[in-house]
């Protein structure tokens, strides 16, 4: 669809931050996935061995010193848990992984949140484990569009969400990134902890226990973020 406007209108075309597994089929080296296109990038390396590709960053950086500093979240601990995109057995596993956290949190005096990132998908977890988490307590999505996502390094966090990942360890926060779908959601945290997030990866039938200290991403932030807007300036480059 791309290639047919460019082939119309001369428009140049970009792909930047892209993440493309699982590949369906090897890619034919006689018509690549992103032929004609003038600017390409992949967000992280298995996309960028399976088709030949740069490895960039992820579009996020754009934008995520901005969204850690919209909303002052308070001390805790922060979940997160999707219904979607999940394989077999992968979400129940995900809410009793989530629920031994917060039981812990109990009984160390820690509140624990509840962060709605897309409504309804995000809810069927909160469900599971509002018995722990009172609904004072329970963030919804409308709450985060309107003031931002909850972040601080004074956080620990439970979640499936990629970016939520990305954005808390960004923040400084520590976590466990449960991975709810093999080949899809396993490669996304794989492609944050590669950046330094520091944070645990459940992406199996494991249990890992939660950092004791948060990874190098925060520090490197301001050189990633830098990274990508280079990107972004050399795409599109001020008018004069």
């Amino acid at each position: 669809g791309m290639r047919a406007v460019s082939e119309l209108t001369g428009a140049k075309l970009y792909a930047t931050g892209q993440g493309l597994m699982p590949a369906l089929a090897p890619a034919p080296a006689e018509t690549p996935l992103f032929r004609g296109f003038d600017h390409v990038n992949v967000r992280d390396q298995a996309s960028a061995d399976a088709h030949g590709l740069e490895l960039g960053l992820d579009d996020a950086f754009l934008g995520i010193t901005g969204e850690i500093g919209r909303n002052d979240a308070p001390a805790g601990l922060y979940v997160c848990i999707q219904s979607d995109m999940a394989d077999p057995g992968r979400f129940q596993a995900a809410v009793e992984l989530a629920r031994t956290e917060v039981e812990a949190a109990r009984r160390r005096g820690t509140k624990a949140y509840y962060v709605e990132a897309i409504p309804g998908v995000d809810h069927a977890a909160y469900e599971r484990m509002a018995d722990l988490i009172p609904e004072t307590r329970f963030i919804p999505f409308s709450q985060v569009w309107t003031h931002g996502l909850p972040l601080s390094a004074q956080q620990t966090w439970v979640t499936s969400r990629f970016h939520i990942h990305l954005l808390a360890a960004a923040a400084g926060a520590r976590g466990i990134a449960v991975g709810v779908k093999k080949g899809y959601y396993d490669v996304k945290h794989e492609s944050v902890a590669a950046l330094g997030s520091g944070w645990s990866l459940a992406l199996d039938s494991d249990a890992p226990a939660m950092p004791q200290q948060p990874g190098s991403l925060r520090d490197d932030l301001p050189a990633l973020t830098a990274r990508k807007r280079a990107e972004a300036g050399a795409i599109y480059p001020p008018l004069h």
